[in-house]
C-alpha cells in the first residue's frame, strides 16, 4: 500500500486486510484510468495544440466515476474503522486531494518532456 492510503487507515485503527486491499485496488483503478485517459487524449491533438492542462484536466473529468467509487470506498472504510463522519470525509478529501496533485504533476511533466521531443 502506498504511504498516503496507509497513514489515512492506520490513523483511526488497523484496517482489515480485505478494507485495505479494496482501497488499494480502487485507487490504482482511478489512478489507471487517469493516465489512459490522458494518453487517449493525445489523438484529439490536445497535447500538439500545447493545451496541456486541458488535456490533464479533462483525464480527471473523464474518470469521475473511478473517482468517485474510490472516495466513497475510503469514507465507508475510515467510518468503519470508528471515524466520525465528518472527519472520515475530511480525511478521505485530504488523501484524495494529494493522489489528485500527484498525478497532475505527473501528467504535467510527462506531457512537458513529450513536447520536448
Amino acid at each position: 500500500m502506498r504511504p498516503t492510503i496507509l497513514i489515512v487507515l492506520t490513523s483511526c485503527a488497523l484496517p482489515s486486510t480485505a478494507m485495505a486491499q479494496d482501497v488499494e485496488r480502487l485507487k490504482d483503478a482511478y489512478i489507471l484510468c487517469v493516465n489512459r485517459a490522458f494518453i487517449e487524449t493525445e489523438p484529439n491533438g490536445f497535447l500538439r495544440d500545447g493545451n496541456i492542462p486541458a488535456a490533464v484536466e479533462r483525464s480527471f473529468v473523464d474518470c469521475q466515476t473511478e473517482e468517485n467509487a474510490f472516495y466513497a470506498t475510503l469514507v465507508d472504510t475510515l467510518v468503519g474503522l470508528t471515524a466520525p463522519t465528518n472527519q472520515a470525509t475530511l480525511t478521505a478529501r485530504g488523501a484524495l486531494d494529494r493522489i489528485k496533485a500527484r498525478l497532475k504533476s505527473d501528467l504535467m511533466i510527462t506531457a512537458h518532456r513529450r513536447q520536448l521531443r
